[in-house]
This record gives C-alpha cells, sequence and structure tokens, in this order.
C-alpha cells in the first residue's frame, strides 16, 4: 500500500502468496528465540525466507490466555504505521502505535506488547537504538522485535548490527502480509 516513501503504491494483481504490501522477511541468525528454523546449508548468520508452513495468524499462540498477541507498530512513517496497524486490527491483534524511537521505548515499558515491530531509520532514537533501550527493560530479553527497513540485510555487516542490536528478524519494506503473518505465526 505504501512505501518508504509514503506514496501509495498499488500492485494490480498480487501472485500467489504476496499482497499489495509487497516486501519479504528474514532471520537473523540471534542469541534470542529463533523464529524459523536454520537454513539448509544450516547458516544461521544468513538472512532466509520466512517459513511457508508456520502457523496462520488466526492460530497463532494466545499471548498469557489474552487471546492473539498485543503489536508494538513503530515507525516515523505515519502511513506506514497506520497500514500495518490496520492489517493487524482486522485480523484481530490487538494495536499500540508509536511513531519514534523514544514513543517506542516508553509504549513497552508503559503497554507491556508481546511483539514490536520497529523501523530501523526513525530520525533522532533510530530503530537500532531502540531496540537495545527496550532489550534493556525488565520485560525486554522475552520480547520479539522484528526490524522493519526500505534495506535488506545485503550484507554481513547490516546483519551483524542488527543483531547486535538485538533484533530478531527483519521485515523489508513494503511489507507483504502473508511474510509478516508467518513472523507472527511464529511467535
Amino acid at each position: 500500500m505504501f512505501g518508504e516513501s509514503g506514496k501509495r503504491s498499488v500492485r494490480s494483481s498480487p501472485g500467489p502468496g504476496q499482497s499489495p504490501f509487497g516486501g519479504g522477511a528474514a532471520r537473523l541468525g540471534l542469541h534470542h528465540r529463533q523464529m524459523a528454523p536454520s537454513s539448509a546449508s544450516g547458516d544461521a548468520s544468513r538472512p532466509v525466507a520466512a517459513r511457508d508452513d508456520a502457523v496462520p495468524p488466526s492460530d497463532a499462540p494466545a499471548s498469557g490466555g489474552r487471546g492473539k498477541p498485543s503489536i508494538l507498530v513503530a515507525d516515523d512513517n505515519d502511513n506506514v504505521v497506520e497500514s500495518l496497524a490496520m492489517l493487524l486490527e482486522i485480523t484481530g491483534y490487538a494495536v499500540i502505535k508509536a511513531y519514534d524511537g523514544l514513543q517506542a521505548v516508553a509504549a513497552v515499558e508503559r503497554e507491556q506488547p508481546d511483539i514490536v515491530l520497529l523501523d530501523i531509520g526513525m530520525p533522532g532514537l533510530d530503530g537500532h537504538a531502540a531496540c537495545r533501550r527496550i532489550r534493556a527493560l525488565p520485560q525486554g530479553e522475552s520480547l520479539r522485535i522484528i526490524a522493519l527497513s526500505g534495506w535488506s540485510l545485503e550484507s554481513e555487516s547490516d546483519r551483524r548490527r542488527s543483531a547486535e542490536s538485538g533484533f530478531d528478524c527483519h521485515l523489508v519494506k513494503p511489507v507483504e502480509s502473508a511474510a509478516l503473518f508467518r513472523l507472527l505465526g511464529c511467535c
């Protein structure tokens, strides 16, 4: 629906397993809980596509008996926040919104979401710094934190930086709804 620049972009006919949200997902080789199995080569540091056999969103594990997990969406692009929030809300997730890194950290402290979708390229406190602050909170180690970025993780240094910041995996914007729901089904 909306790309990194905030401009509307729609595909006329998405292919199987695709949506107008575009993008894809990659798992990072991290010290946190793994969200997808290792790649066929066994190299956990190499990003791989989200599993095709992941639990569908309607069957996602309940969060503390409250139903579907609550999700914080943090991005400095209002269109990205609103688009993702709408997609998640219509599928039954409780959504918390933040529009910069400081708001994201405060929202985690205040609202205690189960999952955080966190943009990397925010002004001020960027996603890497926000992720490190969130991981330092008492509930920070148990959270799933998914990086949102308009850039893919093409270089080893990008993957290492995201892993060192504490991200569990990475979604490239525009976010493909199927990839998002595959990741959420693993949470």
